[in-house]
């Protein structure tokens, strides 16, 4: 299943992500999390205060 949403970026948002199998989450079309393969659930976490990450991803602060 897929979903997609937008969301305004403010420069401070930390993001949970959760899985069992095979989730990949994308934000500006770039990968920020892969918990791909067959294994326990496992949490991961993308802090988008972080400059670097935020650079990495294409995003900047009050943007949607």
């Amino acid at each position: 299943m897929n979903y997609i949403t937008t969301f305004g970026y403010n420069g401070n948002e930390t993001f949970t992500f959760s899985g069992d199998d095979n989730v990949w989450d994308f934000i500006n079309r770039r990968l920020a999390v892969d918990i791909g393969g067959v294994h326990g659930s496992i949490t991961r976490l993308v802090d988008l205060s972080n400059a670097t990450t935020a650079t990495n991803l294409g995003i900047t602060s009050g943007n949607n």
